[in-house]
């Protein structure tokens, strides 16, 4: 338990925090996967935008791999939800090729017995 300013409902195991931003820095991976009329899609940060954009430029593993956590740093200060929103509403609708919902293909048609004759 810390004492002054801090609350023990406001601390934070160092676990967590490299749980928090290795999730952020999946996020980039994701936007760096997505093509450049996609990337441009989503509201990001200028800073943002920019170290992606050096990012495809890049083709040494150690320099990608450090600017990957120089994304995941930026992720920090940027609305990582609302990014991660908009980034699953363009792979949803790139999967089904419109504004289609993306149906769960775990789950069988309610219909299907009957077209099966069972």
């Amino acid at each position: 338990m810390k004492t002054g300013d801090n609350t023990e409902e406001e601390w934070i195991s160092k676990s967590q925090r490299k749980r928090v931003c290795e999730s952020l820095q999946k996020i980039s991976d994701r936007l760096l996967k997505l093509k450049p009329d996609e990337l441009a899609l989503i509201d990001l940060p200028d800073e943002l935008k920019n170290a992606l954009q050096e990012a495809h430029h890049i083709h040494s593993n150690s320099a990608l791999k450090r600017q990957r956590q120089y994304l995941g740093k930026i992720m920090r200060s940027c609305d990582s939800e609302k990014i991660q929103q908009q980034l699953v509403w363009i792979q949803g609708t790139e999967k089904t090729g419109g504004e289609k919902p993306v149906r769960d293909k775990t789950k069988a048609p309610a219909d299907l017995p009957d077209a099966i004759g069972v």
